[in-house]
């Protein structure tokens, strides 16, 4: 009867949550502008900006980054988030 009334509880709790994680998700579109000592180096370190930024809110990114050369090895990114 116990694990009758604790399996029913946890089902519950698990469909609440999976309702509730699912209204309240979001995609925003991301982005930076990071300078390096190389091209890869700036890629590098625009990538590794928008991952702390996706982090910042509990999210997770969504496919690749997208690259724009700026000016030397200035690259700016765009990446979505699912937070």
């Amino acid at each position: 009867m116990k694990n009758a009334k604790l399996n029913a509880l946890l089902f519950a709790f698990v469909a609440v949550m999976g309702v509730a994680g699912s209204a309240n998700a979001a995609v925003s579109r991301l982005s930076t502008e990071a300078t390096g000592i190389s091209l890869e180096h700036a890629k590098m370190t625009a990538a590794r900006n928008l991952k702390i930024q996706c982090n910042m809110m509990f999210g997770e990114l969504i496919g690749e980054p997208e690259y724009t050369l700026e000016e030397g090895f200035t690259v700016k990114a765009e990446q979505d988030c699912n937070h």
